[in-house]
């Protein structure tokens, strides 16, 4: 971290600032930003020298001022995710807020997102687009089943789509951001907001020889 100068903001931060404590987060790297929030590389640090990996969410304190039903969009996102427990969703740790910051603690995926691997490579062949297929959808599967006090919770992702997909170094899918999911059990059988919007497929019919997406050359996660 700089020496002899003020702390900047969390949207300030550059990697020249880190690592950087807060609330009970060592934030040691800098993942990505968007509209609505900065996620850091962080370490979650306990007694016995215990440490875990997340990756933090952090809300843009305008994001905040602007509109109120954000924060509650965060929490619905860190509600949701809390259900969800399988190999092909990223995890949810923690949400809370440190003076006055919201965050969301996820599960940090050391890999790439699948625009960014597309962007980088190019579309897959064949074989690995069925098998990323096949993994998107058993982790939504899950997010199908899972169970709200008891009642199946049907959730439907309602954005899916490259970037907001992982892919690790060991060829793992994660599907991430849960945070317009809707419950169709909450609505009555059907979502809130018609999902029509419908996305080309990206992958060819074929291609004889694509590098494995685990050779990506760079490690990204969501923002």
């Amino acid at each position: 971290m700089r020496r002899g100068s003020r702390t900047p903001t969390l949207e300030a931060l550059t990697p020249a600032d880190m690592p950087l404590r807060f609330g009970r987060y060592r934030l040691t790297g800098i993942l990505g930003s968007g509209g609505m929030a900065r996620v850091f590389k962080a370490e979650l640090e306990g007694s016995a020298g215990f440490r875990k990996a997340v990756a933090l969410k952090v809300i843009h304190r305008s994001v905040l001022q602007a509109d109120d039903k954000l924060v509650r969009a965060l929490l619905n996102e860190a509600r949701l995710g809390g259900l969800l427990h399988h190999q092909n969703i990223v995890e949810t740790y923690d949400v809370g807020q440190v003076k006055g910051r919201h965050f969301i603690a996820l599960e940090f995926v050391d890999g790439i997102t699948l625009n960014r691997y597309l962007e980088q490579v190019g579309p897959p062949p064949l074989s690995a687009c069925l098998e990323l297929g096949a993994q998107m959808a058993q982790g939504l599967s899950a997010a199908h089943k899972a169970r709200i006090e008891g009642r199946p919770a049907k959730l439907v992702h309602r954005d899916l789509k490259p970037s907001n997909v992982m892919l690790n170094r060991e060829g793992i899918v994660k599907v991430l951001d849960f945070g317009i999911a809707k419950t169709l059990a909450a609505a009555g059988g059907r979502p809130r907001r018609a999902w029509s919007r419908a996305r080309r497929c990206t992958c060819p019919p074929s291609r004889p020889r694509a590098a494995p997406w685990t050779r990506a050359r760079t490690s990204s996660q969501p923002g």
